[in-house]
């Protein structure tokens, strides 16, 4: 059965049994087979070069997206201390007014605190919007940096199985031939 074999290799070398090739003709097969091997070691070696390459873009990315935090952090911890700075500064003004006015400026002394009152509001709402905007930001920085890790573990487990399966093949074809090389010069 395994010399009427479909495989085109096997049945050239069973039509190479019925003449009895020469050894060095077995000799010039097997160093085909270790030729082709060492080409496909060769494209495995590139192959995982190239993984790699994929694996040091990922970390890079990761890197970047790292540092695009780190930058929007710092600018909202920037932001944060100026408008904290300036509430400060707001109510030290007020605190100086409050000792220096007298009773016939009362009036004007309760719209600067309506005034502090409407500014603490705003810095509220504008630093609730901001940290709103970052998160979702954030958010979406973090969704495209996972589906980007997904594909690419996707893509290099789908690679390697395909590399592994086809050189699997390719080794057991190449077995095979030399089996049957061993098996001709053992049978002279």
């Amino acid at each position: 059965d395994f010399l009427h074999s479909s495989s085109a290799p096997v049945n050239l070398m069973a039509t190479d049994v019925l003449h009895h090739p020469s050894e060095q003709e077995l000799l010039k097969k097997i160093a085909d087979l270790q030729r082709d091997l060492t080409t496909e070691r060769q494209r495995n070696s590139l192959l995982h070069e190239e993984l790699k390459a994929l694996r040091t873009a990922n970390v890079h990315l990761q890197a970047e997206v790292e540092q695009e935090e780190e930058f929007i952090s710092n600018k909202l911890t920037k932001r944060l201390a100026e408008l904290q700075n300036e509430k400060e500064r707001l109510a030290m003004e007020v605190e100086l007014e409050e000792e220096f006015l007298t009773n016939t400026l009362q009036k004007k002394l309760d719209e600067v605190k309506r005034s502090k009152i409407d500014l603490e509001n705003q810095l509220e709402q504008e630093q609730e919007y901001i940290t709103n905007k970052l998160q979702k930001q954030l958010e979406k920085v973090m969704a495209e940096k996972h589906e980007l890790e997904k594909l690419l573990e996707e893509n290099a487990s789908n690679l390697m199985e395909k590399l592994l399966e086809r050189l699997r093949g390719e080794q057991l074809q190449a077995s095979k031939s030399v089996s049957v090389a061993e098996e001709k010069l053992i049978a002279r």
